[in-house]
């Protein structure tokens, strides 16, 4: 018996936060050695109820992409062979193995920036997404106050979420992106772009669910299916869809540009732009009963 299956036997189920530290202990003991040299560390914690466990691979900067599919793939294999339940692996890339530092030593290298706080938080949410921005800070509620953000904002709410959709890697598909649309009732539904080589019965209501429970357990915002009545039509709400994405349409579509061309909801109307998290988009502004 080689050492990863002496490994995955001595597995205890407990609840899942549990296992997942167990499970993070053992990758890190096991397949890391063997890819020194281009892993920096695996990170695990408890994930959502179609995929209980998270994993966070830490690639080095320059280890080819053919390298890292196996290494993912082992990490996969490790974590279903060990508990019988799948997993969602993300990878970070990193310029050395000093850059996944903890909690503590992020925040003190923020501050000691002479840059301000909200713009290194702001920088950060852009270029690493708004999960890595909010550990740093620790947490969504700590990020919020910082970047005095309104929360009961729609628009606040559907940049927020596009940006952690466009961030999120599930390992079972590629998403392509994110388009906006507006529904008859005036509702903003995110539609998520994928790249479909999965033929199950019910895989579309299974992804969108999977979507809704990351971002719901994230944000402290309701999102909803796109399928979901609305019951209150004068509250306006995110809702979010899915899409398989044809390769033939890429040459008509550019996401860039209809970012900048998204008309406002019913009740708003557009006061210019404004830049959010580095992009251009138009400012909706509701309109005043006379």
């Amino acid at each position: 018996m080689n050492i990863l299956e002496n490994k995955k036997k001595h597995i205890i189920y407990e609840d899942n936060d549990r296992v997942a530290k167990k499970l993070e202990r053992y990758l890190n003991s096991t397949i890391l050695k063997m890819y020194k040299d281009e892993v920096c560390k695996f990170e695990v914690s408890q994930g959502s109820t179609i995929m209980p466990f998270d994993v966070i691979v830490y690639f080095l900067l320059g280890s080819g992409n053919s390298r890292r599919e196996d290494i993912i793939n082992k990490a996969w294999d490790f974590v279903y062979n060990a508990t019988g339940k799948s997993s969602g692996v993300y990878s970070e890339i990193v310029d050395d193995c000093q850059e996944p530092m903890n909690l503590q030593e992020s925040i003190r290298k923020i501050l000691k920036e002479e840059t301000s706080l909200q713009s290194r938080v702001k920088e950060m949410i852009e270029s690493k997404g708004v999960v890595v921005a909010s550990k740093v800070v620790g947490g969504i509620d700590n990020l919020v106050k910082i970047l005095k953000l309104d929360l009961d904002d729609l628009e606040t709410q559907e940049e927020l979420a596009k940006n952690f959709l466009e961030f999120l890697k599930p390992t079972e598909l590629e998403v392509v992106g994110v388009e906006k649309r507006i529904s008859s009732s005036g509702n903003i539904i995110l539609n998520i772009l994928y790249r479909n080589t999965h033929q199950q019965i019910n895989f579309r209501s299974n992804l969108i669910y999977f979507f809704l429970e990351k971002l719901n357990n994230f944000f402290p915002f309701k999102i909803k299916g796109a399928h979901e009545p609305n019951f209150s039509p004068y509250v306006k709400k995110i809702s979010i869809d899915v899409t398989p994405y044809d390769d033939e349409d890429e040459d008509e579509m550019n996401l860039q540009e209809t970012e900048l061309t998204e008309r406002c909801w019913k009740g708003y109307t557009q006061k210019g732009m404004k830049t959010m998290f580095g992009k251009r988009y138009p400012n909706c502004v509701k309109i005043k009963k006379k």
